[in-house]
């Protein structure tokens, strides 16, 4: 079944009646409000479909056997709500949420907001944005990356990885979530983070944008490449935006239920997207 992020429409208000948040992850068949979660469907009201405080949220019976049927929920606080059906009596029920939400206050200044974002733009342009995920390789990160003078500081990156050589290949990501075929950087990185420097790499054809990175070793036979998104900005322009997508990575690191990887890099990749054309020339 996989991972997707799905589309919704979100408020900051709690109580009952008023909506959730979006779904960020789905095994299974769900029903919400007696419907079927259907992939990037928007969650509306006029749909009857809103992930709603008091909303009774259920498995189908038509769910295979062999998945056990899960579900989650960004709400606006940030927070991840699980709804997880893993006994023949818990899926004969409806799952309901509560009432409120426990909010951290450590989120509040920026979480709505952050929430808001990644769900519109889901709604708006419904990104692929994790089919490029892959496991088994280097473990690096989403990130917000600096040029200068035709320099890249890929630090943000590679913060993960221990020290070694390792290929480099980043290609521009065009529309929504589609890499071009020609890589605009493919070279070799000797990374110590111990050395911030080792991060440095000469890039004079990555200009400023959002970018697919991929990261293999270089040693052995056999050697699996990890991806990541990262959005190329101006030296001058990078601290700021770094700190935005710091808040974001903040949301998920508070989630609860062990989310998935790729649950996590959706969430981050679409923010990515949206500070993406934030800062082109285009959004002013």
């Amino acid at each position: 079944m996989g991972t997707a992020v799905l589309a919704a429409s979100v408020t900051g208000q709690e109580e009952r009646g008023s909506e959730l948040g979006y779904v960020s992850h789905v095994a299974g068949t769900w029903l919400i409000a007696g419907d079927t979660v259907r992939l990037y469907r928007r969650i509306s009201e006029e749909d009857s479909l809103s992930v709603v405080f008091g909303s009774a949220v259920a498995p189908a019976a038509a769910t295979s056997l062999d998945v056990t049927p899960s579900l989650a929920v960004v709400a606006m606080t940030g927070q991840r709500i699980r709804f997880l059906c893993d006994a023949a009596e818990a899926c004969s029920r409806p799952l309901v949420p509560a009432d409120s939400l426990e909010r951290s206050s450590g989120l509040l200044a920026f979480a709505g907001r952050i929430v808001q974002a990644v769900g519109s733009l889901i709604e708006r342009e419904k990104p692929d944005v994790v089919s490029t995920i892959s496991r088994g390789g280097p473990q690096i990160q989403e990130a917000v990356v600096a040029t200068e003078d035709g320099t890249l500081s890929l630090q943000p990156v590679l913060a993960g990885l221990a020290s070694g050589t390792y290929r480099i290949v980043a290609y521009r990501l065009v529309e929504i979530d589609r890499p071009e075929s020609d890589p605009r950087l493919s070279a070799e990185i000797a990374w110590d983070p111990a050395r911030a420097s080792s991060s440095s790499i000469q890039a004079p054809r990555v200009d400023p944008g959002l970018y697919q990175i991929d990261v293999s070793t270089v040693s052995g036979l056999f050697s699996p490449v990890s991806t990541a998104w990262a959005l190329v900005v101006e030296a001058v322009e990078a601290e700021p935006l770094q700190q935005r997508l710091a808040e974001a990575v903040a949301i998920t690191e508070g989630w609860s239920g062990e989310p998935p990887d790729s649950e996590v890099r959706a969430f981050l990749r679409v923010y990515l997207r949206h500070l993406a054309d934030s800062t082109s020339p285009d959004s002013d």
